[in-house]
């Protein structure tokens, strides 16, 4: 692939031979062939023609939770894009997807918009928020997304909202050779108080549910549609939090297995259980390890496929 580095090297800062270790929230994964850092959307569309019409392999990532790559790396290129260009028109915050959640919770705050509070405090792009639509206390992403700029086939494309299909199998994102490039956010105008009061209720939250303490990789699974599972299962105050909701959150289902007690060399399910943190010297085959053990138990004991949200890259065991 050395041919490529002049035509690459156009469109952002290539580094050869890149441990992927440095870049990940799981600390560990080998080298990819070319990493790169692309800063606007234009040098990143351009990038991604070249790519495709080479058939070079690629993926994108923003702060890397949600990545494993094995110790043998992976034979292609690694984009973190990093385009931090927002602005508001009337309500609507348009912001790229590289651009940090922080950062833009921040910027929707200062003009008195609320809706993102809960990206204070959360390590993370806009592109990860919205691929994996979180669901954060009673706020799903998808919820504030009017529409989203894409990049397929080689062009530049506006998707609305209910184009996108959302938490459906044909979900926009999940298709191969889609890029996410921009989002436009429809919130509201905040009362007085209102944003501070919503920022420290999520800083609670995530203090107290997300695996912060070690290195982590997640969330690994992908929401699970209500009709496969049997709200009998179910405690009373469990199947509250399902009752206006089309998706469950798979910790619920994972938590009705003795899976917390399980770790393979130091990889070991987080107690939020939809994540894996690294607490001595795993490797990419033991978190692979454990995944692969999470899905056969969840499927032996309920009968559900967990599809993965996490993204596995290079070649495992």
């Amino acid at each position: 692939m050395e041919y490529l580095y002049d035509e690459i090297n156009k469109y952002g800062k290539v580094r050869s031979d890149e441990a992927m270790s440095k870049h990940t929230t799981i600390q560990i994964g080998g080298p990819v062939d070319y990493f790169m850092f692309v800063e606007t959307e234009e040098d990143l569309v351009n990038l991604l023609q070249v790519l495709d019409g080479d058939g070079v392999g690629y993926f994108i990532f923003g702060r890397g939770g949600n990545v494993l790559v094995s110790d043998q790396g992976y034979k292609g290129i690694a984009i973190k894009y990093e385009d931090n260009e927002m602005k508001i028109e009337d309500n609507k915050l348009i912001v790229d997807a590289g651009a940090d959640i922080v950062k833009t919770a921040q910027y929707a705050m200062r003009n008195n918009l609320t809706g993102l509070e809960f990206g204070i405090g959360t390590r993370g792009s806009i592109g990860g928020v919205v691929c994996h639509n979180d669901i954060i206390l009673d706020t799903e992403v998808s919820d504030l997304i009017h529409s989203l700029k894409i990049y397929k086939d080689g062009e530049v494309l506006d998707y609305s909202k209910e184009e996108c299909r959302f938490d459906h199998d044909d979900f926009i994102l999940d298709q191969p050779g889609v890029v996410l490039l921009e989002v436009v956010f429809d919130l509201e105008k905040s009362e007085e108080n209102d944003s501070g009061e919503k920022t420290m209720k999520y800083i609670h939250y995530k203090n107290n549910n997300l695996p912060l303490s070690h290195p982590y990789i997640g969330p690994i699974f992908k929401k699970i549609p209500k009709e496969k599972v049997n709200l009998d299962w179910f405690s009373e105050e469990v199947k509250e939090t399902f009752e206006k909701k089309d998706m469950i959150q798979p910790e619920k289902v994972i938590q009705l297995t003795n899976l917390i007690e399980q770790e393979v060399n130091g990889a070991k399910l987080a107690e939020t259980q939809n994540y894996i943190i690294n607490e001595e010297m795993a490797k990419p085959n033991d978190i692979y390890r454990l995944i692969e053990n999470i899905e056969q138990s969840v499927y032996d004991e309920y009968e559900i496929e967990l599809k993965r949200e996490v993204r596995v890259l290079g070649s495992f065991y």
